[in-house]
């Protein structure tokens, strides 16, 4: 999903104010590069996680749900916002409708933090598939 998600959104966003990067939002050290390198939108690697959805006879497989979760970060000067911010926010939690990935639910929504005069951005988007 994250492919699918950085390969929308890197053309998506190219013109707007907050553009996304391939990188990942942490260098080796550790330091967050999203409040290095702010209005540009770092999405990390896939999480996965696995449940019941219907339990089948022993000795079968059971239909298992699958959720996959991408989180994705950017930061922008809290006293300054940029211009546009707001339409680059629902292009980037819009992203979750362009995946082209079979699923039964997506959903993305965001949290926002402030942090030394700096306003951080958490989006994340969960995608429902059976297995």
């Amino acid at each position: 999903m994250r492919a699918e998600l950085l390969s929308y959104l890197t053309t998506a966003t190219s013109t707007a104010t907050v553009k996304t990067v391939s990188e990942l939002p942490w260098n080796t050290a550790g330091e967050a590069l999203y409040i290095k390198n702010m209005k540009k939108f770092y999405l990390d690697q896939e999480e996965y996680s696995e449940s019941v959805l219907i339990p089948v006879l022993p000795g079968q497989n059971d239909v298992m749900q699958r959720e996959i979760t991408v989180t994705g970060y950017f930061a922008v000067d809290a006293k300054n916002q940029p211009a546009n911010l707001s339409a680059s926010l629902t292009t980037i939690l819009g992203a979750k409708d362009r995946t082209g990935i079979d699923n039964f639910g997506i959903e993305s929504d965001y949290t926002t933090e402030i942090r030394d005069d700096v306003l951080i951005y958490t989006v994340q988007y969960r995608l429902n598939t059976t297995a």
